[in-house]
């Protein structure tokens, strides 16, 4: 074998290992200095070149390399350069090392006629992109009309393949949410479970360029607390607190929770890793099977009407967890003043109330909860009061002092009561057009010298267990006044009401001095020192 020839060959195993694709030329009829993407190939390819002609962009690591395929043109000459690097191989079409064939190592450009040359460029130390620019040319020496551009970002080739939390993603979600996550927030309603469904975590990696992670990339997950950890959402999935598999995007791409005893609860935190190290760490709750319900803030309901909204309800499991979407049932254990009591499904987020349907009388009765759970079990709640009471038959009013001091806070009560005495229902307004709806008619006037509302009174404030109570801010000056309350929905002959008044006085503590007390006692002093100065100078003259 000739010299020569073993030169061509070892010039051609070279150029191989750069990658495939070194003859996807453009046609002979194309200008010279024109390079396409599909004759560009490099090692340490990041991503894959894109664009065209001057647009043309590639992503390499730092101990990568980029070839360009050179056009068999119809012009004479053309010039590659080169910022942020340097040509290392300049080969011929016969893959033969072409002149300039010495110094190669920091030559920043090189001219060539209408052939096709394979020119290996490589990022100089420390830069963060390289321009390889193509010029059409009359002159060898002269760069001419830019015909071909290409942008090279240099990425760390130790950050290559190497998960970057900050790129990652990962995210707590439902159980039935496949989609690739674009942030590490996660769906509030998903991290508390409900039993028996198993918690999910979904998530898309990517290194510390920000290129996705191949699929060799083998995934680490780790949970505390009593959970199980999985890969598929079944049974035969959850074998223990941690396990392994490798990553595909499209499919392998989320974890799965599960409780290590059926129907009991946990509260877990899951580490996942890729290759090792860490890229996300979440905390999530899986609720037991229901052991309590209970109902709270039940309302005064309104008497031959539906409450619609008359309690809150909600489930909870052994730890404490309110549960979500259970469904709950009432059973009415005492029916005088009411026909009915309905519940429905719990929601922890968003709370969730049951309604009451009141008889056409004042009077009470009772009802309880009640909830078959995961295993079979009736859970009953306490036995509740429903109390169905009517509209306002007349209101009073009262101070919660007689004297109050400058700054004082004065907090003003009033009471509205039923024909029969008890407290009114928890539906009536302050104000409005009607005797128990809202609106913005017959604003409350409430109104008393120093003075000063919080939270000023509106036609929209509502009656709670048959009170209302204001607060005001008492001011500095002194005296004996008249607080006036006046409800005008209600001074009606159907409600044979008037404004009432409430009687208050603003005085300063007992012992306090005045301005005035002060300056009177600090002209004697000045005098009483006077005087004893006179009595000093006649004593010395003596």
């Amino acid at each position: 074998m000739s010299i020569k020839t073993l030169r061509k060959r070892i010039a051609l195993v070279a150029v191989s290992a750069l990658g495939v694709g070194l003859l996807s030329v453009a046609p002979a009829s194309a200008t010279t200095g024109v390079f396409v993407t599909a004759g560009i190939t490099g090692t340490g390819v990041i991503v894959a070149p894109a664009g065209s002609t001057t647009g043309q962009t590639m992503t390499i690591s730092s101990t990568g390399s980029v070839t360009i395929t050179t056009v068999a043109g119809t012009d004479l000459e053309a010039k590659l350069t080169v910022s942020g690097g340097r040509i290392t191989t300049a080969l011929d079409a016969s893959y033969a090392p072409t002149a300039p064939d010495a110094g190669l190592a920091t030559d920043t450009s090189f001219t060539y006629g209408n052939e096709v040359n394979y020119i290996t460029f490589v990022p100089n130390a420390g830069v963060s992109s390289m321009t390889i620019t193509s010029y059409v040319s009359s002159s060898a020496a002269t760069a001419g009309t830019k015909a071909a551009e290409l942008i090279v970002l240099i990425k760390s080739a130790a950050s290559v393949g190497v998960v970057d939390a900050s790129n990652s993603f990962a995210n707590v979600v439902a159980a039935g949410t496949t989609d690739d996550p674009t942030n590490d927030v996660d769906v509030s309603t998903a991290i508390s479970v409900a039993n028996p469904t198993n918690g999910r975590i979904n998530f898309d990696l990517y290194d510390g360029n920000n290129v996705a992670m191949s699929s060799s990339t083998v995934l680490g997950a780790t949970a505390t607390g009593g959970c199980l950890v999985g890969w598929t959402n079944s049974a035969t999935a959850f074998l223990g607190a941690s396990s392994s598999t490798t990553y595909n995007a499209s499919s392998q791409d989320e974890v799965f929770i599960a409780r290590s005893v059926a129907n009991s609860p946990f509260a877990c935190t899951i580490t996942l890793t890729a290759n090792g190290i860490e890229f996300a760490k979440k905390s999530i709750k899986l609720e037991g099977k229901v052991v309590k319900v209970e109902a709270t803030d039940l309302v005064l309901a309104k008497k031959n009407a539906t409450t619609s909204s008359a309690f809150y309800f909600a489930a909870y499991d052994s730890a404490g967890n309110e549960v979500n979407g259970v469904t709950v049932s009432t059973v009415d254990t005492s029916t005088d003043a009411f026909a009915s009591s309905t519940a429905g499904t719990t929601d922890e987020v968003n709370g969730a109330t049951g309604s009451i349907v009141c008889n056409d009388v004042e009077g009470s009765g009772s009802f309880k909860l009640r909830v078959t759970n995961a295993t079979n079990d009736l859970v009953d709640s306490p036995v509740y009061t429903v109390q169905c009471r009517g509209s306002a038959a007349n209101y009073t009013a009262a101070l919660d002092k007689a004297v109050y001091a400058p700054g004082d806070i004065a907090t003003l009560t009033i009471t509205a009561k039923t024909s029969k005495g008890n407290a009114v229902h928890d539906l009536v307004y302050l104000g409005g057009a009607t005797a128990d709806g809202t609106g913005a008619a017959n604003p409350p006037a409430i109104a008393g010298s120093n003075l000063t509302a919080i939270s000023a009174p509106t036609s929209v404030d509502k009656f709670t267990n048959g009170v209302k109570t204001y607060k005001f801010v008492v001011g500095s000056t002194e005296g004996n006044y008249q607080l006036s309350v006046d409800l005008p929905k209600f001074n009606t002959t159907l409600y044979n009401q008037a404004a009432v008044t409430v009687a208050y006085s603003i005085k300063s503590p007992t012992g306090t001095v005045s301005n005035a007390e002060v300056l009177a006692a600090i002209v004697k002093l000045i005098a009483s020192i006077n005087k004893q100065i006179r009595a000093l100078q006649k004593s010395l003259k003596r």
